[in-house]
């Protein structure tokens, strides 16, 4: 009687592990798929942003409060913004990076969003309460709204001229901007000019539909693009 309970009892426990076991593999081939995806898109931003620039704008990526929450769930040393292109259409793969040793990991894999172009206009001058204080690690309005139209009237020329291929991100500035909005994080693109003629690519983040409307919006930056800043983690899409 034992032996029989065993042999009816062990059959669904063994056709639950082949089941599972069938999951895991198709789960592992369709990461393997996305990977892919995602390499191959990349790689052909790189090969084609010059050409796409001409006759065609980038001025801006959103994600939403949850996706960005995605990215922030777990402890990261930085957040990796890289710019690819499907065919025509543009978009940038963003995920957290937790090392800093040249390949993309399955954990980071996992958190990777997907930003597309923001429909966002241009931000305005606003007058700031008086006394107001930044927040730590937030950018002066002043210099974001300068770099986030200066890539507006420069930035599809510049693209032309420049390689821009991905950002690092400190998670500070992320998620100030999420902490401060009910809506969406729009990731700017803006140019710094460091000397006469001489631009250097930044995103500027900020959150939409912060409880304060009324001017309070904040701005962060503190980006490193590759090129020319190019550490390892900003490698990892390209070296994997």
């Amino acid at each position: 009687m034992l032996r029989k309970v065993l042999l009816l009892t062990g059959f669904p426990i063994l056709l639950i592990v082949a089941c599972t076991t069938e999951i895991n593999e198709m789960a592992f081939e369709e990461n393997s798929l996305v990977k892919d995806q995602v390499l191959r898109e990349t790689q052909f931003w790189r090969e084609n942003s010059h050409r796409y620039s001409i006759g065609n704008r980038i001025d801006a990526f959103e994600l939403t409060v949850e996706e960005v929450s995605i990215l922030l769930k777990k402890k990261a040393t930085s957040i990796q913004f890289e710019l690819a292109l499907d065919q025509n259409r543009p978009k940038a793969y963003i995920y957290p990076v937790y090392d800093n040793d040249g390949e993309i990991s399955e954990k980071e894999f996992a958190a990777l969003v997907v930003a597309h172009p923001s429909t966002v206009s241009a931000p305005e001058n606003r007058k700031n309460k008086k006394n107001s204080i930044l927040p730590k690690n937030a950018l002066s309005p002043s210099d974001a709204l300068q770099w986030i139209h200066r890539w507006r009237k420069l930035g599809q020329n510049w693209l032309q001229n420049n390689l821009l291929f991905s950002f690092s991100i400190p998670v500070v500035s992320l998620d100030g901007a999420w902490r401060e909005s009910s809506e969406k994080v729009v990731f700017y693109l803006g140019l710094e000019e460091l000397e006469s003629n001489n631009w250097t690519p930044k995103i500027v983040i900020r959150g939409i539909g912060g409880i304060e409307k009324d001017g309070g919006d904040n701005y962060y930056d503190f980006t490193r693009p590759c090129p020319t800043l190019c550490d390892t983690s900003q490698q990892k899409i390209i070296l994997n």
